[in-house]
């Protein structure tokens, strides 16, 4: 079968997150006999990481991203009617180079990743008759909501969100009833988007994570070391870092003073890069070609995200690694999460610095939290399984009978 994906940013074998969800998949039905076409946004100067993409995917058109300067986002806004979180991805240019290869290369199913990308099946005068999913990795709008919770009423990051949703909702769930197919990452977020849309057709089709190639560790070979790792265009990780450092990092260091913090990924923004002049027992990588000799060394891994939504990638590597996580209950969602056996879950800040204490200092207990994290991963997310659901939903649409779909 010949695929489109519409991604907002290069997949690629070292990316992080969400676009190495979309990489494997892209890989893995290339593996299969399919045939796969990419569109997406591209920086300028990362030209270098399509290189993998142009390997497994036979066709690719990188689009320049247009501007995500504030002045530049409400420009679109006003423009083209959209809201913030939507103007913020949408270029005229990438509406016409979908609709192009969809005639010209006869797609016969297009797949936007990510909800954002889904608008280019909306109102798009270029796009011809072709079947239209949308890879829910996480709804904006719900996201935005669970800011709201974080954030001081009446403050200026409470305001700015405010004015930021403004037609959100509407916008959002008119792209998904726009589509022929959604698919989430999880039951949960599945059950969200029925909530407010019971209409949509939606399945689940989780993300898988190698784990023949994140390996477990004796934890008495690794440093005393504690572990986040994300991608920084993510606020969600931003604020989970800043909020780690600030709440619960000062209950860490005066019980283990010789502690290191390795913060790992991409974009790092300024208050982020700032707290390596503040402690230098904090680690800040930015972009690493392989995260895998991180999630070696470090004893203990943490998700502290406190807002967003969506199944997180960072914690089903650092588990297909045996590293024991210590996450919020949000940073667990989509997980068959087992408080004390695979996990431990902690909101409040005193209790997550008490078991990433005690990960630190009990080695059994750490091994043992470890390995059954491990074995979770290989019941649970195993990619080719998983894969099954991604093609199940790809023959509903398109069946084999008429002759595009080829297993």
């Amino acid at each position: 079968m010949r695929i489109l994906f519409i991604v907002d940013d290069v997949p690629h074998s070292g990316a992080a997150g969400g676009y190495q969800i979309v990489f494997q998949r892209l890989r893995r039905l290339v593996e299969r006999g399919h045939e796969v076409g990419v569109a997406c946004f591209c920086d300028p100067g990362k030209q270098q990481l399509a290189d993998d993409l142009r390997r497994i995917a036979r066709w690719v058109r990188l689009i320049p991203r247009p501007c995500v300067q504030s002045h530049a986002i409400l420009a679109r806004v006003l423009r083209y009617r959209r809201p913030w979180w939507f103007a913020r991805a949408y270029s005229p240019r990438m509406e016409k180079v979908v609709g192009d290869m969809v005639e010209e290369l006869e797609f016969p199913v297009a797949v936007a990743e990510f909800s954002v990308m889904g608008q280019y099946f909306l109102l798009n005068r270029y796009l011809p008759a072709v079947r239209r999913v949308i890879s829910c990795h996480s709804s904006p709008w719900f996201g935005c909501l669970r800011a709201l919770k974080v954030h001081r009423p009446g403050s200026y990051a409470w305001s700015a969100l405010v004015c930021r949703m403004a037609g959100m909702k509407r916008f959002e769930f008119t792209v998904y009833r726009n589509a022929d197919w959604i698919i989430t990452l999880s039951p949960d977020e599945r059950y969200w988007l029925l909530t407010m849309a019971p209409g949509l057709d939606i399945s689940i089709v989780p993300p898988g994570v190698d784990t023949a190639r994140f390996l477990p560790r004796p934890p008495e070979k690794t440093e005393k070391a504690v572990m986040f790792m994300g991608r920084f265009g993510d606020e969600t990780n931003v604020d989970a870092v800043l909020w780690f450092v600030s709440s619960v990092w000062p209950r860490i260091v005066s019980r283990q003073p010789e502690i290191r913090f390795y913060v790992v990924g991409p974009e790092p923004p300024p208050p982020v890069r700032a707290l390596v002049k503040a402690d230098s027992r904090i680690v800040v990588t930015g972009r690493v070609a392989d995260v895998r000799p991180y999630l070696e060394r470090a004893r203990v891994f943490v998700c502290p995200v406190r807002f967003g939504c969506g199944l997180r990638t960072k914690v089903l590597d650092a588990m297909a690694g045996g590293l024991p996580v210590v996450s919020t209950m949000l940073g667990m969602e989509g997980i068959p999460a087992e408080p004390g056996g695979n996990c431990f879950i902690a909101d409040k800040p005193d209790m997550m610095a008490a078991y990433v204490n005690l990960l630190l200092n009990d080695l059994d207990l750490n091994r043992e939290i470890g390995l059954s994290a491990h074995r979770t991963m290989q019941q649970h997310f195993d990619w080719e399984k998983l894969l099954d659901s991604l093609e199940s939903v790809l023959r509903r649409l398109v069946p084999a009978e008429t002759g595009d779909f080829r297993a």
